[in-house]
């Protein structure tokens, strides 16, 4: 259910900021493929079975820790947000980690 169109139609609650925080959102049971490392292994990009391909989930600062828990549990729950990321003149969306637990 995390796809571009779940994403567009979270922004019609925009603006966010400090009286309005932007939407958080809970994927129960997450099975993580596709697990990648960066920078020196403090972040990490993965892919989250049953996801669209097109959104990137991302963890920052805490990609060891969140790779011993994938590793000790076949699933996960996440905890996160949905944003829109510019790259090398290219816009996607990204499923920020926040928060998780086996």
């Amino acid at each position: 259910e995390v796809t571009e169109t779940l994403f567009k139609e979270l922004q019609i609650l925009q603006p966010f900021g400090q009286e309005n925080p932007g939407p958080r959102l809970s994927i129960r049971n997450a099975k993580i493929i596709s697990f990648k490392p960066m920078s020196d292994g403090q972040h990490a990009r993965f892919q989250v079975l049953g996801a669209s391909n097109k959104i990137k989930f991302i963890i920052w600062n805490r990609a060891s820790e969140f790779e011993s828990a994938i590793a000790r549990a076949p699933s996960i729950n996440l905890l996160g947000f949905l944003e829109e990321n510019y790259y090398n003149n290219s816009a996607t969306i990204q499923f920020v980690v926040t928060a998780f637990r086996i």
